[in-house]
C-alpha cells in the first residue's frame, strides 16, 4: 500500500490549524466545534501526525491530553514562515448613507465643495471619510477604508 509522506496542500492548511489549536492547549472535541469539522476528521489528523512525530499523548482520561513535540514545533514555525497568513476576505468599497433629518446648530469644519445647485461638505474621521451632500434630500455619506480579514482569526478571539 502507498503511504504518501507529505500532506495534500488543502489538508496541510487543516493539518497545520489543528496543530495550532494543539499548541494552544485545545482538546480535540472542542478543536472539532472550533473548525466545525467532525471529531472523526480531528482524530484522522491527530493520528496521522502522532505517526510522523508531530504530536505526542501526554495522559489520556475522559479525554486525551495532546502537546506538540519539537519536530512539531519546528514544522509549525516552519510553515508559518514560509506561509504568511493573508486575509481570505476583504471589505472594500462599502458606501453607507443616511438621510439627514436635522442639520446640527454648531458650526463644523468642513471642507465645501460648492456643486451646481447643492453643496458638498468633506471631512476625515479616522479611517473613514465622511461626506454631507446638502442637496434636496441631504444625506450623510460614509466610506470607510478597506478592511481585511480572517475567518480563523474569529476562533481565536471567540467572536
Amino acid at each position: 500500500m502507498y503511504n504518501s509522506s507529505k500532506f495534500y496542500s488543502k489538508s496541510l492548511t487543516l493539518m497545520v490549524s489543528i496543530m495550532q489549536l494543539v499548541q494552544d492547549g485545545i482538546v480535540a472535541a472542542e478543536i472539532a466545534g472550533t473548525l466545525d469539522i467532525s471529531r472523526s476528521h480531528v482524530s484522522y489528523y491527530i493520528t496521522k501526525s502522532k505517526k510522523r512525530g508531530f504530536i505526542k499523548e501526554l495522559a489520556r482520561d475522559a479525554f486525551a491530553v495532546l502537546e506538540l513535540t519539537q519536530p512539531g514545533k519546528n514544522f509549525l514555525d516552519q510553515y508559518n514562515k514560509n506561509n504568511p497568513v493573508t486575509p481570505i476576505c476583504r471589505l472594500e468599497n462599502l458606501e453607507l448613507i443616511a438621510p439627514i433629518t436635522l442639520l446640527p446648530e454648531i458650526p463644523m469644519d468642513w471642507k465645501k465643495i460648492q456643486m451646481r445647485n447643492w453643496a458638498q461638505y468633506n471631512s476625515q474621521v479616522d479611517n473613514v471619510k465622511v461626506r454631507v451632500n446638502l442637496g434636496k434630500t441631504p444625506t450623510l455619506e460614509l466610506f470607510p477604508s478597506p478592511v481585511d480579514g480572517d475567518k480563523r482569526s474569529t476562533y481565536y478571539h471567540g467572536l
